[in-house]
């Protein structure tokens, strides 16, 4: 259950910070990314804070999530020695697996690669998505990046489980090409350990893994992720060829959709609408069509978006197209737009994304009132808590610390108003008001209060 609550709070943290994908790792990792030189003993103060309420907390719980957001904090802030002693501190042994991965990454990153393979061999997880497999992956990724390919191909190989390494060597190749050596990646992708991996599943679960398992599954995701990198980049014509030499359809196919979102979103639509028609798998396309309805709407062709958003709707029954043009819409300022073609939404989940949107649009253009009013029509309550996180974390980037707050007033539940504060917490901290983020941290109470003072130590610009 700890790992769960755990989950969630980061959930809502990275959904204000507008970093929902990262996953629980994600904030400390990003934030670590951003964070700068800051104030060393005003960090120094705010993770001893945080350290005095954890050893405090009796809860077994509340230890996991706090000893969790110090461990965090500390890798990503460097203090490797300290983030591994809170790791270890936590009570719940996922999540002690996973904090001490992240200290084994941020361990690699700092250039202990030694260290780092020593601390994520001594990891005890068994799970199959295990966090001594992602230390691997991190520190083959953090090897990659500073030029040691072959290194992080001996790290990858130290995965028994050798469907992950497969998926790690991938992760290489990919961070290889992020790098800017797409040639190399190429190679790298070509080295992937492809018939091991399947033969070790098949042995261990035949049912799961039958014969219509693509046996060179994470060579065509590491290719797949290459175009994509390519597409990114403006690099269309080599991003097309790599796609169209996958041999599986549907991995073709992703390729190819990454190349058109990228031209789409450049506001090249005739060019995304030929990729698209090399997609030859039953809605592969529908990302490129969302994508340019969008384009439509941010060239100010507001009919045209429409009627592609609906033509989506009515060929491939999928809502994203409405979607991403309410949102266009909202941002464009044309709210009353946005909001009746939300209304026509009939999926749950795509509806709820539609109002979030909105409501984030309001926000950003001062209109915190209608923003907090678009949040309260959204019927599910763990979905309207996010929105208003993400609102008010929005709004207290942007110093606007009453409306941040009045936001949170409006969360149901203490848990989601304090995933909600930690966010505001870490916003005030980025936007230089380290004396309000501590205040907000300090209105906090239990592991909700590590949580906040260590995002606000991260969060220091």
């Amino acid at each position: 259950m700890a790992g769960i609550r755990a989950a969630y709070l980061a959930r809502v943290v990275l959904a204000g910070l507008g970093l929902a994908g990262l996953g629980l790792a994600g904030l400390g990792i990003v934030a670590g990314a951003a964070a700068g030189a800051g104030s060393p003993e005003m960090r120094a103060d705010l993770l001893g804070a945080a350290a005095q309420t954890a050893e405090a907390l009796d809860a077994p719980r509340d230890r996991s999530e706090a000893y969790f957001a110090l461990a965090r904090a500390r890798a990503t802030l460097g203090d490797v020695a300290a983030a591994e002693a809170d790791a270890r501190a936590i009570p719940d042994d996922y999540m002690r697996a996973e904090a001490l991965a992240l200290v084994a990454a941020a361990m690699a990153r700092a250039g202990d690669v030694a260290g780092a393979r020593a601390l994520a061999a001594g990891i005890e997880d068994a799970r199959e998505q295990s966090a001594r497999n992602a230390a691997f992956e991190a520190i083959a990724i953090a090897q990659t990046q500073a030029g040691d390919v072959a290194g992080a191909f001996v790290t990858a190989g130290a995965i028994e489980d050798l469907y992950r390494r497969a998926e790690a060597q991938s992760a290489v190749a990919k961070a290889q090409a992020r790098g800017g050596d797409v040639a190399g990646a190429l190679a790298t992708a070509a080295r992937i350990e492809s018939a091991s991996w399947l033969a070790q599943a098949r042995a261990r679960d035949a049912y799961r893994f039958s014969e219509a398992i693509v046996e060179d599954l994470w060579y065509f995701d590491a290719l797949a992720g290459i175009a994509a990198i390519e597409a990114d980049r403006g690099e269309t014509a080599a991003a097309l060829e790599i796609a169209r030499g996958i041999r599986d359809p549907g991995w073709r196919a992703r390729a190819t959709l990454a190349v058109g979102l990228a031209q789409a979103r450049a506001g090249d639509i005739a060019g995304a609408e030929a990729t698209a028609a090399e997609i030859d798998v039953a809605s592969g396309d529908l990302g490129v069509y969302v994508e340019i309805a969008r384009a439509h709407i941010r060239a100010a062709r507001t009919a045209e978006g429409i009627e592609t958003a609906r033509a989506v709707l009515w060929a491939y029954g999928a809502a994203e197209g409405l979607v991403a043009v309410a949102d266009a819409l909202a941002l464009a300022g044309d709210i009353d737009q946005a909001r009746a073609l939300a209304a026509e939404i009939r999926d749950s989940g795509a509806h709820v994304e539609a109002l979030t949107r909105i409501a984030l649009a309001q926000a950003g253009a001062g209109d915190h009132e209608g923003a907090r009013e678009t949040a309260a029509t959204i019927a599910y309550r763990r979905e309207r808590a996010e929105a208003l996180a993400r609102i008010a974390t929005l709004e207290a980037g942007a110093g606007a610390e009453d409306e941040a707050r009045a936001a949170v007033a409006e969360i149901e539940g203490a848990h989601g108003r304090d995933a909600a504060l930690a966010g505001v917490a870490g916003a005030q901290a980025a936007a230089g008001d380290a004396e309000g983020a501590r205040a907000t941290a300090e209105s906090m109470q239990g592991a909700a209060r590590v949580v906040g003072l260590t995002a606000v130590a991260v969060a220091l610009p």
